[in-house]
């Protein structure tokens, strides 16, 4: 999976941190299993909640990488599209693994989302 993970400079530029990430997998004492991954890509593909995004009321934030190849951008411009308020940040230069890759700034998109709905 490693290899959907992180955007392609990240490989090239980083190339400990995606090093870590396989290695800290590896010594995981409970891995998933290949009968539990697939499982989990059953319900993945199976799963369709869209008609039901539209009854959401609370703040909602969709964060996406813009090299995300998992989960591409166009899925989550969707997804917020049908949340009624939802936010769309589309964080540069990072795959699925953003937050790895871009710790700094996927941690303040979510603190200023927070920020801006503590009210709530």
């Amino acid at each position: 999976m490693a290899v959907w993970l992180f955007a392609p400079a990240t490989y090239n530029e980083r190339p400990e941190l995606v090093e870590l990430v396989i290695q800290n997998a590896l010594a995981n004492p409970y891995p998933q299993s290949l009968t539990g991954f697939l499982r989990q890509s059953d319900a993945v593909r199976g799963h369709d909640a869209l008609e039901r995004l539209k009854q959401i009321r609370c703040p909602t934030l969709v964060s996406v990488a813009d090299e995300d190849i998992l989960v591409p951008p166009r899925f989550s411009r969707e997804l917020a599209g049908r949340i009624p308020g939802a936010e769309l940040r589309i964080l540069p230069g990072a795959g699925h693994g953003c937050l790895w890759e871009r710790p700094a700034l996927f941690n303040a998109t979510c603190l200023a989302f927070l920020a801006n709905h503590a009210a709530a």
